[in-house]
């Protein structure tokens, strides 16, 4: 059994941002807009060669439901019924996600999942955290749920998906805050690799012996130059593929730098999340 499928994260999107001419807030009124980098993204990848599409969080920027209606049917139209797994992460919405992409009752609760793809599973697990955990935990009762998932797909091919990236090394921005319950349990699992987002870098390594990726940003990419930290226009996504073999992943780059949207210090970006 082989499986081909795209890992793209942190669209960031909504119909209309807000006219916002200074701070974090105006990179979204001076960026492209996410869409116009998901037309070039399946210009690329041709939809018709994957067996699914994941998502790893941030679908919007504090969107509405109908932020999530629109970007919902947009891949709905692009996809054209191949799976979509989505996370969720600390700029989305949660009871407008539950709303507008799922069309239930408005909700809190994280939001978790066992995707069946055949005989394959995707685990979407909900790291994205209340206020005070800007960069993601794993509550300790998130860790049962997770347990309790793995003992469901025990025997079958498995990959974890969620946003908060885990690794400390990887990126000036801070890991996900867990326990090492958490650590032993994705190294004793069935779990072949992990997907996550956030950082809107490429990443490609290890986590409790498991095989592990960041996808790079739909949206922007930042950078530390000195004691300011740039934005600018930036776009890449995971192509993946998987067999009993194991597990490769391809950068693709959409729009690699393009124009500057902003320059702030650390602080502000820590304030905004």
């Amino acid at each position: 059994m082989k499986k081909t499928f795209l890992h793209l994260s942190d669209i960031h999107f909504r119909r209309e941002y807000p006219n916002i001419q200074e701070g974090y807030d105006s990179i979204f009124h001076k960026m492209s807009s996410p869409l116009v980098r998901l037309d070039e993204c399946f210009r690329l990848v041709p939809v018709e060669s994957l067996d699914f599409v994941l998502i790893s969080g941030d679908l919007t920027e504090n969107g509405n439901a109908g932020d999530y209606e629109i970007l919902r049917d947009f891949f709905d139209h692009k996809l054209n019924g191949t799976p979509l797994c989505v996370t969720l992460g600390n700029h989305d919405n949660k009871p407008e996600f539950y709303r507008g992409w799922l069309n239930a009752l408005e909700s809190k609760a994280p939001f978790n999942q066992i995707i069946n793809i055949g005989r394959f599973h995707v685990i979407s697990f909900d790291n994205s955290s209340p206020p005070e955990y800007p960069n993601g935990t794993v509550s300790e009762s998130q860790t049962v749920w997770l347990r309790d998932a793995l003992k469901k797909v025990e025997g079958s091919p498995c990959i974890l998906i969620t946003h908060h990236h885990l690794r400390s090394d990887q990126s000036d921005i801070p890991p996900a805050v867990f326990e090492e319950s958490f650590v032993e349990l994705v190294r004793q699992s069935v779990l072949q690799a992990i997907f996550c987002g956030h950082t809107h870098h490429s990443y490609c390594g290890r986590f409790a012996g498991k095989p592990y990726f960041t996808a790079g940003g739909i949206s922007f990419a930042a950078e530390t130059i000195g004691d300011c930290v740039v934005f600018y226009e930036s776009s890449s996504v995971h192509l993946c593929q998987w067999s009993e073999e194991g597990i490769s992943v391809q950068n693709i780059p959409i729009l690699q730098k393009g124009r500057e949207l902003c320059t702030l210090f650390p602080q502000a970006i820590r304030q905004n999340g």
